[in-house]
């Protein structure tokens, strides 16, 4: 994965991890899901199931799209989540994410994500 210095030293604020307390915050707005390793969360083009925040396992992250070779992204582990701003309305994904290893996760939907930015702003 080719990076600069800024994104590195921005890495935390890119992909942050979250600790088991907002973890068990968002529990209640989603449903939990396996995912078993190999199988597509979502891709580029397709509308996603919605944030999914890992509670064990590892998503790989891939630029999408026909003329993509599949560049990594980031991996999300434990306490890491998947997500883009296009979700809040339903449109489709930019990225593939691929579930690297047996996946759980808790699955928020497009309408709980609005509910989790009410609820807790």
């Amino acid at each position: 994965m080719a990076t600069t210095p800024i994104m590195e030293a921005r890495r935390d604020q890119m992909f942050p991890v979250l600790d088991d307390m907002d973890i068990a915050r968002l529990k209640r707005f989603g449903e939990q899901r396996l995912f078993p390793a190999g199988d597509f969360i979502v891709k580029a083009g397709e509308n996603s199931p919605g944030l999914v925040v890992v509670l064990k396992g590892t998503i790989a992250v891939t630029h999408g799209g026909a003329f993509s070779h599949g560049q990594a992204i980031v991996e999300h582990g434990p306490g890491g989540f998947l997500g883009e701003l296009a979700q809040l309305s339903d449109r489709p994904a930019l990225v593939d994410a691929k579930a690297a290893t047996d996946v759980e996760g808790v699955v928020i939907a497009a309408r709980g994500l609005r509910d989790v930015m009410v609820q807790e702003a």
